[in-house]
C-alpha cells in the first residue's frame, strides 16, 4: 500500500481570448501570448507602487500583466492518494494453479 500527498501551487493557466481567460479568471500564458513582441515585458514595471494593482502597456489595463499574475494569483491543488495491490497464488495440484490479483486506489 502506498500513500502520496501532492500540494501544488502554480499561477493560473488557461485558454485566452486576448482580453482575459475563458470563463472567470486570468491566464499567464494567455496574456503573454497576446502581448506584442515589441513590448519590453521585463523592462516595464508590473505593479503599481500606490495600490499594488497590475500595470501594463495598454492604456485601460485591458489584460493583466503576466508578471503580476505570476506574482499575485495562484491556483492551489491538494490531493491525497492511496493505492496499492495484492495478489494470491494457490497451487491446487502439480498441473494447476489459481492466481488472483487486485489493484486499488482512491483519492480523498
Amino acid at each position: 500500500m502506498n500513500f502520496t500527498k501532492s500540494d501544488v501551487k502554480s499561477p493560473p493557466i488557461a485558454a485566452s481570448t486576448g482580453n482575459g481567460a475563458f470563463g472567470d479568471g486570468a491566464s499567464v500564458f494567455g496574456h503573454l501570448f497576446f502581448t506584442p513582441r515589441s513590448v519590453d515585458l521585463m523592462g516595464l514595471p508590473f505593479q503599481s507602487p500606490i495600490d499594488g494593482r497590475s500595470t501594463y502597456y495598454r492604456a485601460n489595463n485591458g489584460i493583466q500583466n503576466p508578471r503580476w499574475t505570476a506574482e499575485n494569483a495562484f491556483a492551489n491543488q491538494l490531493t491525497n492518494r492511496v493505492f496499492g495491490s495484492s495478489q494470491f497464488n494457490y497451487k491446487i495440484s502439480d498441473n494447476m494453479n489459481v492466481f488472483w490479483r487486485n489493484r486499488f486506489g482512491f483519492l480523498y
